[in-house]
C-alpha cells in the first residue's frame, strides 16, 4: 500500500527505509555547510524572509533548483541533434597565428 493510500503525503526525495505499512519510516538527508561567509548567510536570510520561509527551507529550495538545471553541454548537444547535427557545419581553416591578448 502506498504512502498516499495510508493518508500520508509523499515527500519528493524521501527514502522509505521499511516497506511495512505499520513501521514505515521516512528519512531525509542532512547537509552541514561550514565556513559560509557571513554576507552569504545574511543574503540567504533576506531571501528567506522575502519568500516567507525559514533559511533552511530557502537553502533546500535553492539546492533543489540548482541540481535540477540541465547541463549546458548536454543541452547544446541535444539542441544540435534536434536540427540535424553539426557534422555538415562549415569550419574555416585558421590561417592566422596565435597571439597573446593585449590587456592594456
Amino acid at each position: 500500500m502506498s504512502a498516499a493510500h495510508q493518508g500520508h503525503v509523499p515527500i519528493e526525495g524521501a527514502i522509505i527505509t521499511d516497506s511495512n505499512p505499520e513501521l514505515e519510516v521516512i528519512s531525509m538527508a542532512s547537509v552541514v555547510i561550514r565556513g559560509l561567509d557571513e554576507s552569504v548567510k545574511k543574503q540567504l536570510a533576506a531571501q528567506a524572509r522575502e519568500h516567507g520561509r525559514s533559511m533552511e527551507a530557502e537553502a533546500r529550495d535553492i539546492l533543489t533548483k540548482a541540481t535540477r538545471q540541465p547541463h549546458i553541454g548536454l543541452a547544446l548537444v541535444a539542441a544540435a541533434r534536434e536540427v540535424g547535427g553539426v557534422e555538415d557545419l562549415p569550419v574555416p581553416d585558421r590561417t592566422d597565428l596565435a597571439r597573446s591578448a593585449d590587456l592594456g
